[in-house]
């Protein structure tokens, strides 16, 4: 068999040998809708001293995929403190 043939029957065999690729993607989790109405009693401590935190709800509503908070600064705050790169 002639060189030209045989690379081109090694082509066409490969490309019949190619599978095409199916990717099963998973849709979107199901979320729901979460309203949070700022209460002075829902801030509570949290990682750092001079702050308080509340939780928005969106970890709820999202299925864990999200979180978001409210930070409040409790004086005194140190700028030397509250500046530290995070």
């Amino acid at each position: 068999m002639p060189a030209r043939r045989r690379a081109a029957a090694g082509k066409r065999k490969a490309k019949t040998k190619a599978k095409p690729k199916t990717r099963s993607k998973a849709g979107p989790k199901q979320q729901s809708f979460v309203a949070s109405h700022h209460r002075p009693d829902a801030f509570a401590q949290g990682l750092r001293r001079y702050a308080q935190y509340r939780d928005l709800g969106i970890a709820a509503a999202t299925g864990g995929l999200a979180r978001a908070h409210v930070i409040k600064m409790i004086p005194p705050c140190d700028p030397a403190e509250v500046s530290k790169p995070h």
